[in-house]
């Protein structure tokens, strides 16, 4: 009859012990301003941070001897993920936006060797498009929504900005 009021301190003592081992690892991830975008719209709509979808005019971009596709794009919040009860993450939105694609072939001109890869730019900025695992995942701010965003492939910043992909963000979806 005693074992049983001391398995309980036991797990009792276990729960703590994990929890804070939990917390520690949580507070170890949140070093930075901004989570990663998510990898696909249904990912994003999980999240509940997707926003619109977006759509790239043209969808098909030649790179060199490689066709580039764009499998899909959409617009989601920027967010930051954090722990309720220090167990369940979730997503939450801290303003602006991000413009999120990824393509459904063209994917090794992004991680070739043989040449300098070629990287989107929006506009007239000065940084390219941020990727995760180098070709999974095309993603870059927007502080807004306007209707058409236009974006160039480069292959070198002293290149001409032709800007001549549109990207469409459509708001009615």
């Amino acid at each position: 009859m005693r074992w049983k009021p001391i398995a309980l301190v036991v797990l009792l003592t276990a729960v703590v012990v994990a929890t804070a081992i939990k917390n520690f690892l949580n507070q170890l991830g949140d070093k930075g301003p901004v989570s990663t975008p998510c990898t696909s719209s249904a990912e994003s709509k999980r999240w509940r941070t997707y926003v619109c979808l977006a759509k790239f005019e043209p969808g098909v971009f030649n790179y060199r001897t490689h066709e580039i596709v764009i499998r899909e794009a959409w617009v989601e919040r920027t967010s930051k993920e954090l722990y309720f009860l220090v167990w369940f993450p979730y997503r939450k939105n801290i303003g602006g936006y991000q413009l999120c694609f990824t393509l459904r072939s063209g994917n090794e001109v992004f991680t070739s060797s043989s040449f300098e890869p070629p990287f989107f730019v929006i506009g007239k900025r000065g940084n390219g498009f941020a990727t995760v695992n180098l070709d999974e995942l095309f993603y870059d701010t927007l502080d807004e929504l306007p209707p058409t965003v236009r974006v160039s492939l480069l292959s070198d910043w002293k290149e001409e900005r032709l800007t001549n992909i549109v990207v469409r963000i459509d708001k009615t979806h």
